[in-house]
């Protein structure tokens, strides 16, 4: 990252065979083989299971997309390595903390059976039921720093899974034959060498969005001309990336996908936004909604890259391209409030003040609170509803809440030397003492064997209420 900054990339193609480099291919192959590939990096192994990941790792230049200035630049994969280390041992902490009582003689059924779930459907987006798994699944389509951490963060716990399972046959025997049916992963050979592109029927799709700015399917839009002349399509050439094999799939067959998606966009959208966010909107819309850096119109502008996809995949394009209709709706039905929405004005004073809720999420952000597990776990919405109980219900309530969440011990290992400048540093996003005395002492009254003064620092009295509001929001 350069000065903070994690610019957004996307991995140039080299779909055509004669292009793939020796790496990658070597990489596949010993994927397919063992089930991954290893890699050393500072004394640390880990395992690496996507072939296009441990390609980015290996090279010293890695051609890509600029997301932010649109050039094409290479850049060195190895602190992309040194990231995904840093999610991999936190996503081993966070498995062996949760799961540890496996190793114990009580309610061995219950626990492989909760492995078993988190494993494979565990909801862990806010669209549809994606498990631990994923890191197997589904290639990263963005290239930064925070989605490397997450596919390092899951692939420490697939590793640890894997290990048990491989240490304890007799316990996960059917661990993997009672699995759901797959939503099967394809690479659309049919984009390889761009022939496609050159069809009566692509050409028709592409004209009728250049025209209209959308294309209709079943009552939706479809933004993306790819994405369209795929449910356009009865018999699209694929490689089936379970089994290797080359094949046809109905491209019509994702239209279900997509519509749920795109219904639940809408819904998002309406619960969240009205006239008097144009600035927000606008933020989301150009810069920030969709993943990393990107705004929501990257489904109008984006191209199906790698072309793989998945109903998951066609479900989040759909939820984005739900919101962007939205967009379009409002901006007709109000057009005075967003006669400005297109420029970018970031150098103008805001139209709205930051609130309490706001600043509290930036210094949350800062510190790592929205990759926690506990939070992640959580849609967006609800993220936001975490942050406005934490921000408005007082200070021993959000040391109690911290404390559930594991922010606390998250912070004093990973970003404070001591506890005393993790108190201190606290104490300043509630405006506290500044010495952080009111932190200490909510945080010492949390333990049972604490001589703190209980009826002066209260967050021990909120112990059960954070749990309760926290289930609320699952």
């Amino acid at each position: 990252m350069e000065n903070g900054y994690d610019t957004p990339y996307i991995l140039n193609r080299f779909w055509k065979r004669n292009t793939v480099p020796d790496f990658y291919l070597l990489a596949k192959d010993e994927i397919e083989r063992r089930g991954h590939i290893s890699f050393n990096c500072d004394e640390e192994n880990v395992n690496v299971y996507q072939p296009i990941l441990a390609y980015i790792f290996k090279a010293s230049r890695v051609s890509v997309r600029n997301m932010d200035t649109k050039e094409d630049i290479e850049i060195d994969g190895l602190p992309y390595l040194k990231t995904f280390i840093q999610g991999y041992k936190e996503g081993i902490n966070y498995f062996e903390q949760d799961f540890k009582a496996l190793y114990s003689p009580f309610d061995t059924d219950k626990l492989v059976a909760a492995i078993k779930s988190n494993y494979f459907d565990t909801r862990l987006e806010k669209e549809g039921k994606i498990g631990w798994e994923k890191v197997k699944k589904f290639v990263p389509v963005n290239l930064n720093h925070k989605t490397i951490k997450e596919e390092g963060y899951f692939s420490g716990i697939v590793s640890r899974v894997e290990e048990i399972v491989s240490t304890h046959p007799q316990l996960f025997q059917d661990f993997y034959n009672t699995q759901k049916k797959k939503d099967s992963s394809y690479f659309l050979t049919t984009f390889e060498n761009y022939e496609a592109q050159t069809s009566e029927d692509f050409a028709r799709v592409k004209d009728n969005i250049d025209t209209n700015g959308h294309f209709i399917v079943d009552g939706v839009k479809v933004y993306s001309t790819e994405l369209a002349f795929i449910f356009c399509s009865n018999a699209l050439p694929a490689r089936n990336l379970d089994t290797q094999k080359e094949t046809s799939i109905k491209g019509y067959g994702y239209i279900k996908s997509y519509v749920e998606g795109y219904n639940e966009g809408i819904k998002y959208f309406d619960s969240k936004y009205s006239k008097e966010d144009e600035r927000d909107i606008h933020i989301n819309y150009f810069h920030s909604g969709y993943k990393g850096n990107q705004g929501w119109n990257i489904i109008r502008t984006g191209t199906i890259n790698p072309p793989i996809i998945t109903n998951e995949s066609i479900k989040e394009m759909g939820y984005y391209a739900g919101i962007v209709n939205r967009v379009e709706l409002i901006q007709k039905e109000y057009p005075k409030s967003f006669e400005d929405f297109d420029k970018c004005g970031h150098d103008l004073p805001p139209q709205k003040i930051e609130t309490k809720t706001d600043k509290l999420k930036v210094e949350l952000s800062n510190y790592g609170f929205f990759e926690l597990p506990k939070v992640k776990k959580l849609s967006e919405p609800n993220k936001q509803s975490l942050i406005e109980l934490i921000s408005t219900n007082g200070l021993p309530y959000s040391i109690a809440m911290f404390d559930f969440l594991g922010f606390l011990k998250h912070i004093e290992t990973q970003h404070f030397e001591t506890k005393d400048k993790r108190n201190k540093e606290v104490a300043k996003w509630f405006n506290s003492d500044k010495e952080g005395r009111s932190v200490k002492g909510n945080i010492s009254s949390l333990s049972e064997n604490s001589n703190e003064n209980k009826s002066k620092y209260t967050a021990h009295t909120h112990k059960e209420t954070v749990i309760t509001d926290y289930q609320k929001l699952k």
